[in-house]
């Protein structure tokens, strides 16, 4: 499959290709198709897209070291494939094993980076990984989005996130963005996860504040990890944003869309 420059490809749950500005990149990748080890505890409940066809890779960008969102075997997987890609994630990110990527850079909220003609934004976000310490003991690391620009077109990904007034100064330093990937589906119910998780009308809300022309939800239709089914919350979503006047794309598992309509 050929993927054209200015789309992005939901490739299931938090997981992302973006062509952009001549580049290739994919945003916390899920690949792995085995019904094994962490995958078989969440009890996956789809496949991810199909890669084998990828002509090229750039770059990796990790939000943050929770294994729905970092998964070892499939960076792996990837860094064989394309060596000369890079790999970026937070700076206290948990990497669990040495990966051949041509080079692997450790960022921090509001770093700027270049990925050839594509401008990449690390954000802060209202969440956070794993604690580097056995048993949770300690401090959380590092969670983080990241904005996209160039090519004349700017995306968002929030990767996994709960409302906050941070998304107000990333839509007034960063905004307009043409789509804007938020995440939907673990934060019912709000007095229990809402402190680090958004709910569907949150992710709506999120989309606003960030200025975006489209938003997109994400971290669904993956991992049963809510008490709610999917359709519903995609629904929720839907529906809030229409009250919001906020266009909506909900992507199949695989599904491309253009950055601008």
């Amino acid at each position: 499959m050929a993927w054209r420059d200015g789309t992005v490809t939901w490739l299931g749950h938090a997981s992302l290709l973006v062509r952009q500005a001549g580049q290739s990149i994919l945003i916390d990748p899920v690949l792995d198709t085995s019904d094994e080890g962490w995958i078989a505890l969440l009890r996956r409940v789809g496949a991810p897209a199909d890669l084998s066809g990828l002509d090229r890779l750039d770059a990796v960008l990790i939000t943050h070291d929770h294994r729905d969102h970092f998964d070892i075997s499939s960076l792996a997987m990837l860094a064989a494939r394309f060596p000369e890609a890079r790999l970026i994630l937070p700076r206290d990110a948990a990497l669990r094993a040495a990966l051949p990527f041509a080079s692997v850079a450790r960022v921090d909220p509001w770093q700027d980076l270049r990925i050839g003609a594509l401008h990449v934004t690390a954000l802060p976000v209202v969440h956070h990984g794993s604690s580097p310490v056995f048993a949770g003991v300690g401090p959380r690391s590092l969670a983080l989005g990241y904005a996209l620009r160039g090519g004349g077109r700017a995306v968002l990904a929030a990767g996994d996130t709960g409302l906050g007034p941070v998304f107000n100064e990333i839509g007034a330093r960063l905004g307009p963005f043409d789509l804007a990937m938020v995440p939907i589906a673990s934060g019912d119910p709000a007095s229990v996860f809402g402190h680090m998780h958004a709910s569907p009308e949150d992710a709506v809300t999120i989309a606003t504040r960030l200025r975006a022309r489209r938003a997109m939800p994400i971290h669904w239709g993956m991992f049963p990890v809510i008490r709610v089914s999917h359709g519903p919350v995609v629904d929720r979503f839907v529906t809030a944003a229409q009250a919001a006047d906020m266009p909506t794309i909900v992507l199949p598992v695989g599904g491309t869309v253009p950055i601008r309509p």
